[in-house]
């Protein structure tokens, strides 16, 4: 059903010709891309670098104070939903919503989480509820904005002139934190 909604859009959007709608001669939609892919990473990775800092860092520099193990335990746990969700993300793409729809169904529930993780002062469930939104929020974006920027990359004149800038991008996040 699904496929057939996306087909139908995929149609308009060729009759409409905006595949060929060029900013600085890229066309529109990669620059969508390469910010939202950017973003993601630049949370996945600041994330990565800051949750054990946070949680066994102690009261008095706004820390919970847990041990290593525990803080080590939350970010294993983290870290595999992360890669687990995707799976059923995709799925849910597929039989349910459409990729398109997917990825700004995950953008927003991501952005809700850490919109929760910066309550966390008001209460700890705020942060712990903040890290569950970003993994499920992950798991709906990431499989389906690799199909999205697949897409682009069927289209000839878009295979030449993508693949460097859309690195430079999409790493750009993962360097803010690196």
């Amino acid at each position: 059903m699904n496929f057939e909604k996306n087909a139908v859009l995929e149609t308009h959007l060729q009759k409409v010709g905006a595949e060929h709608v060029m900013v600085q001669g890229h066309p529109a939609g990669l620059f969508v891309l390469f910010f939202t892919e950017m973003w993601e990473r630049f949370s996945y990775y600041g994330m990565r670098a800051l949750l054990v800092n946070f949680l066994v860092s102690t009261i008095a520099q706004h820390g919970w104070e847990w041990t290593n193990s525990e803080a080590m335990k939350l970010y294993g746990l983290y870290t595999g939903m992360v890669f687990l969700t995707p799976l059923f993300g995709g799925i849910i793409a597929d039989r349910l919503t459409g990729y398109k729809k997917s990825i700004m169904v995950g953008a927003v529930i991501m952005t809700l989480g850490h919109l929760a993780m910066a309550l966390e002062g008001f209460s700890k469930s705020f942060f712990l509820t903040g890290l569950v939104l970003i993994v499920l929020g992950n798991g709906l974006f990431k499989p389906n904005i690799s199909r999205w920027s697949a897409n682009y990359t069927r289209i000839k004149e878009v295979k030449r002139t993508l693949a460097i800038p859309y690195f430079i991008w999409v790493s750009m996040g993962g360097l803010f934190w690196g």
